[in-house]
Formats: structure tokens, sequence, C-alpha cells
């Protein structure tokens, strides 16, 4: 009989705690818009922990990364663009190929050239040294002589 009195007894004081109020310090209401203190969460998820700073929809990002969710902002370090219009000043090339490095000074259609070479694509104009033309009519000075023939060097004076 004592053990059936003893086990009674441990039986109430259970049932008695699983029925008693809920205490206090657990700081939680029935209904659930108010959470504990240790993990600041609101339920729709738009508030999170102070440590990663990040909003639900993805607008807001850790200061460190400073990239917003379109792509359109970059880091400082790499100053692109989405669309490719903006590179970096060392390469100073824009995205359709009009622009080129000062250095090469080449249009990408191929009518301006380097100023060593001084050629324009048709090959009218040639470096001042050969002062030929395309067509043939104009020769070096040194030998006086039209592409028809008819006028000859001084020297041999031959019609």
């Amino acid at each position: 009989m004592k053990r059936q009195t003893l086990l009674s007894i441990a039986f109430s004081v259970f049932a008695i705690n699983a029925f008693a109020a809920t205490p206090a310090h657990t700081q939680v209401a029935e209904g659930g818009p108010d959470k504990l203190i240790e993990s600041r969460v609101a339920e729709g998820g738009s508030d999170r922990l102070l440590e990663r700073r990040v909003a639900e929809g993805g607008s807001d990002r850790l200061l460190e990364r400073r990239v917003a969710e379109g792509g359109s902002d970059r880091l400082i370090e790499r100053r692109v663009a989405e669309g490719g219009s903006d590179r970096l000043i060392e390469r100073r090339v824009a995205e359709g190929g009009s622009d080129r490095l000062i250095e090469r000074r080449v249009a990408e259609g191929g009518s301006d050239r380097l100023i060593e070479r001084r050629v324009a694509e048709g090959g009218s104009d040639r470096l001042i040294e050969r002062r030929v033309a395309e067509g043939g009519s104009d020769r070096l000075i040194e030998r006086r002589v039209a592409e028809g023939g008819s006028d000859r060097l001084i020297e041999r004076r031959v019609a």
C-alpha cells in the first residue's frame, strides 16, 4: 500500500504542474506576436537579427557587400554597370568598339590608322616617302616617267 500511495502522490504532483498556469518568465503571449528577446524575429520576416541586417525582400544587404538585388550597383573596386557601357578607367573601352585606347588610335571602321602609317583604307593616300597614287599616273620625281611612256628621263631626251 505504501508503494501505491507514493506513486499516486507523485503522479498528482506531475499533474498539478502540467495543468498549472504558464510562468511569467517565458514572456510569450498566446497569440504569437511577441517572441522571446533572444530570437528578435517578427513573424512576417521583415526584421532579422542585428548581426545579419537582411530584409526578406533582398533589397538591403550587408554593408560589406554593397550590392542591390537588381545588379545595378556593384563594388567600388569594380566600377562596372550591368549594361556594360561603363568600364574601368584603365581599359577606356566602350562596348560598341568606337572608342579605343589612346595608344592605338584606331576606329572600328578602319578609316583612321596610326599616324606612323598615314594610310587611308581606300589606298589613295600613301606614305610621303613613296609619293605614289593608286592610279599610277604620278611616280617618283627621280624617275620622271608617266604611265603612258611619252615622257622619258631628261638624260635620254627620247620622244
